[in-house]
């Protein structure tokens, strides 16, 4: 192994070691690990509370277990395509009270009800960032 590799791969160890934790916080997990990291979170801070920390220990075995990146992604697109359906759903409701000339009460029950369905849209194609 040469002096140059050796070299580096000592730094690399250094600068793996002396991470703070702020450093990593600094990283934006996602997908499982931000999973995890939010169950283990709450775990720290259960202390006082041994119910809620065995039940939240539970919860980060079955992600331990069964969370994959993958299926988490089809997961949060199925739901961003089922908040989609619904908006779409709902547009063509109001659009169509709205050619009949339906009572205002009903066009604003129509209305919140599409409003509802984006805002549940735009939260599922948040969840998929994350």
């Amino acid at each position: 192994m040469s002096s140059i590799t050796k070299l580096v791969s000592a730094i690399a160890v250094i600068v793996a070691v002396t991470q703070t934790p702020a450093s990593f916080a600094a990283t934006k997990l996602t997908g499982c690990a931000a999973k995890r990291d939010a169950i283990t979170t709450q775990i720290q801070q259960a202390q006082d509370n041994p119910e809620r920390k065995a039940g939240l220990e539970k919860a980060l075995d079955e992600v331990n277990a069964h969370c994959r990146d993958t299926t988490l992604d089809k997961q949060r697109n199925r739901k961003i395509i089922r908040a989609q359906v619904k908006v779409n759903e709902a547009e063509r409701a109001l659009h169509k009270a709205e050619s009949e000339h339906r009572s205002e009460e009903k066009l604003g029950k129509l209305r919140a009800k599409y409003e509802s369905a984006k805002a549940e849209l735009a939260e599922a194609e948040a969840a998929l960032q994350h």
